[in-house]
């Protein structure tokens, strides 16, 4: 059997489909894809920032630890939003506060300082500490963006919780803030401070050099009406080198008048004329010089033309030099002495009383709070340098006697003991630092250390700056005396 062929149906042009062609997306640059993550990012950070604004405006009292945590996503302008939302909801401005803000007026006349004071801020707090409170915790905020952060640093942060006083938290802050800052910190702020107070109107003037400051002539007076003195006027002389003494010198004659005597003068040609000048002069016998001593004590006299004015001599006492008060200047140890005298407080002889008895270091900011005293940043500053120029006299002596014990901690606490008020205390020479840490080893050596080996070389240090032991314990007597 033949096969049969198979039969093809042909479909007609114009029924067949032509294929969609879709369009392709366009890729995009990495500029634009860029951008595309950040404008993401900074959505999600966004969201993130209001999760944690909610956390602080939904409930009345937020705990502490949260407050802290959201100093990493807050800025000063979002947390002026929490505020608002927490005062529309009857609640105190600061989060760790649920009482109700206080109601005020807009504003407050004070009649004592003749101003008026806008209280719109402050109404949106339950009182004035928690206004301070919660400025204080904005001001700690950054105005970095959110998004440009690193989310995973953890940002340290001080939180003042409602209980507590804001002026004695914000002090033992700064304290422990201090305490934690190396010598070198407190250099550059201190010499930073200094440069932030130079007035900028100085260094906008141009510079000037003077070699020699040298002292102005006396100008002459000018000739005035009142100056004239019976015909005769004053002439200053500026020269230094002449003798202290006052011309008065006479007033120039008409010049018509001057030129007549001109005239009436003798002709050195007119023989007849001088004859009988010269006889004149030997009748009335003064053809000779006369030859007139002149005393030792009289003052040089200055050759004056007598035919154009009249002088007068008068001689004036030089003016005594002002002779300076010789100040007395005490010794290396006296002024060591006297600084001790000065500097010393009841918290260092307690100190080293405690020390003595008990071989015990006492807490030196309990000693200071007990005499109500603070550290300031000027005075705490003052005791760093001193510390650094004793501890540095003192690793000289160290090794000349070989102490082995550790005598640092016990000399930087003796030293915040001392009273700093005065800068004079700290600009001392080197022979002062030398004595001053002698005295601090010998204080702290007769009770720490036994035995008395150490003694001859620590006279051989005395010595070095012309000094003996005894004088140094009398020094360490100051420390200790009065001692509780």
């Amino acid at each position: 059997m033949d096969a049969q062929p198979t039969m093809h149906k042909t479909v007609p042009s114009s029924s067949k489909r032509r294929p969609v062609q879709r369009k392709k997306k366009p890729v995009m640059t990495a500029k634009q894809q860029l951008i595309k993550d950040s404008a993401v990012h900074r959505q999600k950070i966004d969201k993130l920032v209001f999760v944690w604004q909610e956390k602080l405006f939904s409930q009345p009292k937020v705990p502490k630890p949260m407050l802290e945590k959201a100093v990493t996503y807050l800025q000063p302008r979002t947390f002026a939003e929490v505020i608002e939302e927490r005062v529309v909801q009857n609640w105190c401005g600061y989060p760790l506060c649920d009482s109700e803000p206080q109601q005020l007026h807009k504003y407050k006349i004070s009649l004592v300082q003749r101003k008026v004071f806008d209280q719109t801020e402050l109404a949106s707090y339950c009182s004035e500490s928690c206004f301070m409170k919660s400025k204080y915790y904005s001001l700690q905020l950054s105005e970095e963006p959110v998004w440009f952060r690193d989310l995973n640093k953890q940002v340290e942060v001080h939180v003042i919780t409602p209980d507590q006083d804001f002026e004695s938290a914000v002090n033992q802050r700064r304290l422990k803030t201090e305490m934690k800052k190396t010598g070198e910190d407190i250099r550059q702020h201190y010499v930073q401070h200094l440069l932030d107070n130079i007035p900028k109107g100085s260094l906008e003037n141009p510079l000037e050099i003077v070699e020699k400051d040298t002292a102005k002539s006396v100008a002459a007076p000018s000739v005035h009406t009142f100056d004239t003195i019976e015909g005769y006027k004053i002439e200053v002389n500026t020269d230094r080198k002449a003798s202290a003494t006052v011309t008065l010198k006479k007033k120039d004659k008409n010049p018509e008048q001057t030129q007549e005597e001109k005239e009436e003068v003798i002709d050195p040609t007119d023989e007849d004329e001088l004859f009988r000048t010269m006889m004149m002069l030997k009748d009335m016998n003064m053809d000779k010089p006369d030859i007139v001593a002149e005393p030792k004590s009289a003052p040089a006299m200055t050759p004056v033309d007598m035919t154009q004015e009249n002088v007068i001599q008068v001689q004036t006492k030089p003016q005594p030099k002002q002779k300076g008060r010789k100040r007395p200047v005490l010794s290396l140890f006296g002024s060591i002495w006297t600084m001790l005298d000065h500097i010393t407080t009841r918290a260092t002889r307690l100190y080293l009383s405690d020390l003595q008895k008990h071989q015990t270091k006492l807490d030196v900011m309990l000693l200071l709070q007990e005499e109500s005293r603070t550290l300031d940043e000027t005075t705490y500053l003052r005791g760093q340098i001193l510390s650094e120029r004793i501890l540095e006299a003192y690793q000289i002596i160290r090794t000349q006697i070989g102490i082995q014990e550790n005598m640092e901690d016990d000399i930087v606490n003796i030293i915040k003991t001392f009273n700093l008020s005065d800068p004079s205390a700290v600009t001392l020479d080197p022979a002062q630092c030398y004595m001053l840490a002698l005295v601090l080893v010998k204080a702290i050596a007769d009770i720490s250390l036994k035995g008395s080996a150490w003694k001859a070389p620590f006279e051989d240090c005395c010595k070095a700056v012309e000094q003996s032991s005894d004088m140094v314990d009398a020094c360490v007597r100051v420390l200790k005396v009065a001692s509780v």
